[in-house]
């Protein structure tokens, strides 16, 4: 199944190895995040009623906690927005983020963004496209050229006279009502 590029592997590897370790064992905090996850506080405020079962952990998960909750983070990202997104993308670091938040506390949380600030880590959505109607470019322009907006108005509909004058004299019967400048 196609997965899309993983662009941000290194920057979020970078900013967790700059956070101070838990001395938890990647077992341990296996077991407790499944547990915790379970509960129903939890489900609600991070992973929205994923299931998750205390199986074989990965070699190189056992390492620490922080392997252990982005191995857990991952799992949550598959059933929680699919395969088609990125490992390390801004939905798996908003889940890792939450899941240190649950298990290391508030002040692990707050070091763990901030280095994922200064790596350049995207951690949140992004945000949608904002679409301007055409009177909101009208204002932008306005405001850029210090022209007021009642000329930028006029200039407009003086185009769209001039706009019809040279088109085809057949598509509107009122062409001659329209005074050329």
């Amino acid at each position: 199944m196609y997965r899309p590029r993983d662009n941000q592997r290194a920057r979020v590897w970078r900013a967790i190895d700059s956070c101070p370790k838990t001395p938890l064992s990647g077992q341990d905090a296996f077991v407790l995040a499944v547990r915790t996850i379970q509960s129903k506080r939890v489900q609600r405020a991070c992973v929205a009623g994923t299931s998750l079962s205390i199986g074989k952990l990965p070699k190189w998960a056992k390492k620490n906690t922080h392997n252990t909750l982005m191995y857990v983070a991952w799992i949550i990202t598959n059933r929680r927005y699919g395969m088609r997104v990125q490992r390390h993308g801004w939905e798996c670091c908003s889940i890792y983020l939450e899941l240190v938040r649950i298990m290391e506390g508030q002040p692990a949380h707050d070091a763990l963004k901030g280095a994922f600030k200064r790596e350049r880590v995207k951690f949140r959505k992004p945000r949608a496209k904002k679409h301007y109607t055409d009177e909101d470019k009208l204002i932008f322009r306005s405001k850029l050229t210090k022209i007021p907006v009642e000329i930028l108005r006029a200039q407009k509909w003086l185009d769209e006279i001039a706009g019809k004058v040279a088109g085809d004299k057949d598509e509107d019967p009122n062409i001659s009502n329209y005074v050329p400048f």
